[in-house]
């Protein structure tokens, strides 16, 4: 009889630290929910960082074990992850309609389910990808986004709506000739941002302040970079700046070219002068990026400019080429400086100048030179945002605007700024069309462009023109320049 006791007893005891308590039982599910987030993070997490924006095809996307891949028209849309099997119970945690679950506005997750258990997980992209958008878009209209164009008049004219309307120009620089006040410029935008389009128009101006200022006469004078400089505090620049931006965005203009990254390194140089914060090279650099930070904080696309740099050149490159016999080191110890430093701070745009750099290229201008924009700005220097020409109208440039369009965007250029004649931004975007039919210049290095373009874009949206104040913002420009 005892032994029999003996032998329940420790059979029960047996039982009781067999079964799974409560407690047990929540810390295996709660296990079960957090393997279950990791495996749908990491799904979710390869899915973006392998195909978010459309930008990489499936050829070139990482193969893991345990991942495959679904594609259409050649471009991944869904990723599928195969787990280890976990209960059907972790999905009472997610809000779970029709076997999926939303992970955000861009991907949808569903799983595939064997003897109760969840074995394999899908993320789904919802919408279309930048990609997909792009090489969706006819020729025509990918080249219409590579263009700046300038044109005649201070209203949108007949030929303006058909650049933008038929031949898909999105992007329009504003000179003086443009601009004869504040209501003006404010309806000019109006109409220029109601014309019909499918992405977001770009309208941009060079304000730099001083002598080169667009901005309607109602407004307070800008001091030029020399005088900002040499009188006011960095943070008060980058204020300045700021206040400049607002101006803008409430014109509905949303490209700066600004700021000078040029170094003022010769007295004899007839176009930079006073354009350029100072002689330093690194004293540029700290009030070129604070004005880079100010109109980045009023959500302009700031454009750094003129890359390599004009500074030490006696030349204007508006009437001839100027030639920079400088070596790498020298230009690595002054001119390159304020670029370096755009660069790790991801100054959005870098213009190119019409610069002969003997070191770097002693036979094309830096502006058509794919040493100068590929082999270095974008390989050695490593930029990975939008790099415009300067004015292709310019005389340093003695070329036609056509073999000039062909010829930078080859070099690597994203955007063929031609300030002068609609005709003749027609007539550049026509040459890169039949570039690219010919084979002389390949579709992928159009859509590149038009991907990096329509990407910075697609951060800013589509402009907004609001009414504001010209006192007011005179007022806060003026006690700015108190300081």
């Amino acid at each position: 009889m005892y032994k029999y006791f003996v032998f329940i007893t420790l059979l029960v005891l047996m039982l009781v630290g067999c079964t799974p308590t409560n407690d047990d039982t929540k810390q295996r599910e709660q296990t079960d929910l957090e393997q279950f987030t990791a495996y749908v993070d990491d799904a979710a997490q390869l899915f973006q960082t392998n195909v978010e924006l459309g930008i990489t095809e499936e050829a070139d996307v990482v193969t893991l074990e345990d991942i495959s891949y679904e594609t259409k028209d050649g471009l991944v849309t869904k990723v599928t992850k195969q787990i280890e099997p976990l209960p059907l119970h972790v999905l009472t945690q997610y809000d779970v309609a029709n076997n999926t679950y939303a992970l955000d506005e861009r991907y949808t997750l569903s799983w595939s389910t064997t003897n109760n258990t969840i074995t394999s997980l899908h993320v789904t992209r919802n919408s279309e990808t930048l990609k997909q958008h792009v090489y969706a878009m006819p020729l025509k209209q990918r080249v219409g986004h590579l263009i700046v164009t300038g044109f005649e008049g201070t209203s949108v004219t007949p030929a303006l709506q058909e650049a933008v309307e038929q031949h898909f120009l999105s992007n329009v620089i504003l000179f003086s000739k443009n601009i004869t006040s504040h209501a003006q410029l404010l309806q000019l935008s109006e109409q220029f941002h109601a014309l019909e389009h499918a992405d977001p128009l770009w309208l941009s101006i060079d304000e730099e302040g001083g002598n080169v200022s667009r901005l309607p006469d109602e407004l307070a004078t800008i001091p030029t970079a020399a005088e900002l400089a040499s009188r006011y505090s960095v943070d008060t620049v980058q204020q300045i700046a700021e206040q400049i931006g607002k101006a803008l965005r409430h014109y509905g203009i949303q490209v700066d070219y600004a700021p000078v990254l040029d170094v003022n390194s010769n007295t004899q140089n007839p176009v930079i002068g006073t354009r350029s914060f100072s002689s330093d090279p690194e004293v540029v650099a700290n009030y070129a990026l604070a004005f880079h930070r100010g109109l980045s904080a009023a959500s302009i696309v700031s454009a750094g400019k003129h890359f390599p740099g004009h500074g030490d050149t006696n030349v204007d490159s508006h009437l001839a080429l100027p030639v920079i016999k400088k070596t790498i080191d020298e230009l690595n110890s002054v001119e390159l400086v304020p670029f370096r430093r755009a660069i790790s701070e991801n100054v959005p745009m870098l213009m190119i100048g019409h610069l002969l750099v003997s070191a770097m290229d002693g036979a094309q201008p830096a502006s058509i030179s794919k040493a100068v924009i590929t082999d270095f700005l974008r390989t050695e220097l490593a930029y990975n945002g939008i790099v415009v020409t300067d004015d292709v109208t310019m005389e340093a440039l003695d070329l036609p605007i056509s073999t000039i369009a062909v010829q930078t965007i080859q070099a690597g250029s994203d955007l063929v700024l031609i300030g002068h004649g609609l005709d003749k931004a027609l007539e550049a975007q026509q040459a890169i069309i039949e570039a690219v039919e010919r084979g002389d210049l390949s579709e992928q290095r159009v859509n590149r462009s038009v991907m990096r373009i329509l990407s910075e874009k697609r951060k800013h949206g589509e402009a907004t023109v609001t009414h504001f104040s010209v006192q007011q913002w005179n007022d806060e420009l003026t006690q700015l320049l108190k300081q």
